[in-house]
């Protein structure tokens, strides 16, 4: 068959042309004969009816059973969630059931031990058969802002109920204008009112405060932000407030924990009982910024106190968490929680003795003395005296001596004739002017360490007891000596 074909591309007549005649006419024949073939292959292809459908069937069947697998699979993993989950409430119930019978024990063993024992455990135990129902209310609280607060003023009442089982405490917080608590102590009535909010306790509630002052004329207040700050308030402080001069005293970030009641209350009772609040621009006092300065020398006192408290927290924490180890080890772990609590409260018991003791002038309270700041306070309390004029010519000349003495201050005891002569910025006293009808006489405390050798005019000085004594005489050489001694105490080299 003789077929006339017509090429138009460039590419293929190049590739033509290339070849001799006899090559290129087989090179047709062959390019024909292989086109037709790919052409017919290309239509089975296209068709399916000879080759797809088999292997269709067979990948269908094939994806039919991987479904099959995978859906048992899944069955069979759902089945064995389910019975896992099973097992888990069974367990649950299980440890719920001995947590129960180990609380019982518990309740029984403590009963058992000796009375100081049980006054400090008994409000443990008792809480115990609760413990789970409390935690949960505790994580699990999703009501209002006051059903959190009623939950923190709960702990707080308990803590002190369990602190201080001898105060009387009293829920207020059902009536308006009367803060939260009222406490009845040792040391006086406080007002207690506690917060429990996310945000900082703003002004307004600070002034509902000192409106609930104001209508129950209670002269020592407390106020507890456990789980936020106050409003202008960036640490534990104090101030005297109103007309009844009350007491308050203010603290941020206190925690649910019974550390914070406590110490507020203790550092409160050593405030009360040296006179803060009675204060009058005459009296010897201690400033808020002398206060917090204090404070800061307890950080390591409140340290203590919070690493007890963690110490502690991680115990009970142990106790929960190992209850099927508990009748082995229950007895140990609450000895040394008993321990650590009576800890708590020697620490808490030396903290106050040194508020205390800081807050006040060997041993007398601070409202005792009256600063002397100028010649009519001097005239004032040498006219209190009722001594003869040279006497008190003899004082006026001592006034003018210490007055040219830089960094001292002197006050007089009310209702005596002392008047001592201090450190103003230790506030230590260097020595004591004691006044009688007769004479009157400047002393100097001995140290302890003192070895009886010191070198003295016997013109003007001597010893008597523990003190070294100086009367005053109308001499100025006795002034010169008396100054002498002051700057010498004051430097801590009287005795060298």
């Amino acid at each position: 068959m003789k077929v006339t074909v017509e090429i138009n591309r460039p590419d293929d007549i190049a590739w033509l042309e290339s070849m001799s005649k006899e090559r290129r006419n087989d090179t047709i024949r062959n390019s024909i004969t292989i086109g037709r073939l790919a052409l017919e292959q290309y239509q089975v292809h296209i068709d399916g009816s000879k080759h797809l459908d088999p292997i269709i069937q067979q990948f269908r069947n094939e994806m039919s059973s991987v479904v099959d697998k995978t859906l048992e699979s899944v069955t069979n993993s759902v089945q064995s969630i389910q019975q896992t989950k099973q097992e888990l409430l069974s367990m649950s119930n299980g440890i719920h059931q001995q947590l129960a019978i180990n609380t019982n024990t518990v309740m029984e063993s403590v009963k058992t031990q000796q009375s100081i024992t049980e006054k400090m455990m008994d409000p443990i135990t008792s809480r115990i058969d609760k413990m789970n129902e409390e935690v949960e209310k505790i994580f699990s609280v999703k009501g209002t802002s006051n059903t959190k607060g009623k939950l923190g003023e709960s702990l707080i009442a308990g803590h002190i109920q369990t602190a201080f089982p001898d105060y009387e405490v009293l829920n207020m917080s059902n009536q308006a204008h009367e803060a939260d608590f009222h406490l009845n102590t040792d040391f006086g009535k406080v007002l207690l009112e506690i917060k429990t909010y996310t945000a900082s306790v703003n002004k307004d509630q600070i002034q509902k405060m000192y409106d609930d002052i104001d209508r129950t004329g209670i002269e020592l207040a407390i106020f507890l932000s456990t789980t936020s700050g106050i409003v202008g308030k960036k640490q534990i402080g104090w101030e005297v407030y109103g007309a009844k001069r009350t007491l308050i005293l203010f603290f941020p970030n206190s925690g649910l924990s019974q550390q914070g009641i406590v110490f507020s209350i203790l550092f409160l009772k050593a405030l009360a009982e040296s006179g803060i609040q009675k204060e009058n621009s005459d009296t010897f006092y201690k400033s808020e910024e002398e206060v917090h300065t204090m404070l800061q020398m307890f950080d390591d006192f409140y340290s203590d106190l919070m690493y007890i408290g963690e110490k502690q927290t991680k115990l009970r924490f142990d106790i929960g968490s190992l209850k099927q180890q508990v009748d082995r080890l229950l007895d140990e772990l609450y000895k040394q929680s008993f321990e650590l609590e009576l800890d708590q409260k020697r620490s808490l018991e030396k903290m106050y003795g040194a508020i205390k003791e800081k807050l006040s002038i060997r041993g007398k309270s601070l409202d005792c003395y009256q600063w002397i700041s100028n010649q009519m306070d001097i005239s004032k309390w040498i006219a209190s005296l009722s001594i003869k004029s040279d006497l008190s010519v003899l004082l006026s000349m001592l006034y003018d001596r210490l007055e040219q003495i830089e960094g001292i201050r002197y006050c007089y005891e009310t209702s005596s004739s002392r008047m001592l002569v201090v450190d103003g910025s230790t506030q230590e006293v260097l020595c004591e002017c004691v006044v009688s009808k007769t004479k009157a006489e400047i002393s100097f405390q001995l140290p302890k360490t003192f070895d009886g050798s010191i070198s003295m005019k016997p013109r003007y000085e001597s010893l008597k007891g523990s003190e070294l004594v100086i009367p005053l005489t109308k001499t100025i050489e006795c002034y010169d000596l008396i100054e002498h001694r002051i700057r010498q105490a004051k430097q801590g080299q009287l005795f060298v």
